[in-house]
């Protein structure tokens, strides 16, 4: 790990503004070569919340694996224990529109189709982690 927290093998993710007219996009392009605006480089803590957009939508689920190669927190245990401890996140699994343990965090197919209202409740317990771990 470095100062940052980030293993060696960390791969720097980044946001990239476009320029969006077709015309200008391609004057650009034959000026410079790209028509990149703006680079933002993604934080841990970015990441993460991106995983969990992102994953959800999908019929694994944020699985252990893809959060061990973005988050310095070891496994998905620190994320489990802060949403089992969430009382509207219990709500939410016992509700069944989540699946909560140690291998994964996914939507059910209730949850699935409401998944816009469940993911800022899983994103505030994310914030929750990052700050007590000092997760940028």
């Amino acid at each position: 790990m470095n100062k940052d927290g980030m293993s060696n093998s960390y791969t720097l993710r980044e946001a990239r503004i476009q320029t969006l007219e077709p015309d200008n996009w391609m004057f650009e392009v034959e000026k410079y070569g790209h028509a990149t605006r703006k680079i933002i480089p993604l934080s841990i803590k970015d990441r993460l919340e991106e995983l969990i957009c992102s994953a959800l939508r999908t019929r694994d689920g944020v699985t252990r694996n893809r959060w061990e190669q973005i988050s310095p927190i070891d496994n998905l245990g620190s994320i489990y224990d802060q949403i089992t401890s969430c009382d509207k996140c219990r709500e939410l699994i016992k509700d069944g529109l989540i699946i909560v343990n140690d291998r994964h965090i996914k939507a059910t197919p209730h949850g699935i189709l409401i998944l816009d209202s469940v993911i800022p409740h899983l994103l505030h317990e994310l914030g929750i982690i990052c700050q007590q771990e000092e997760i940028t």
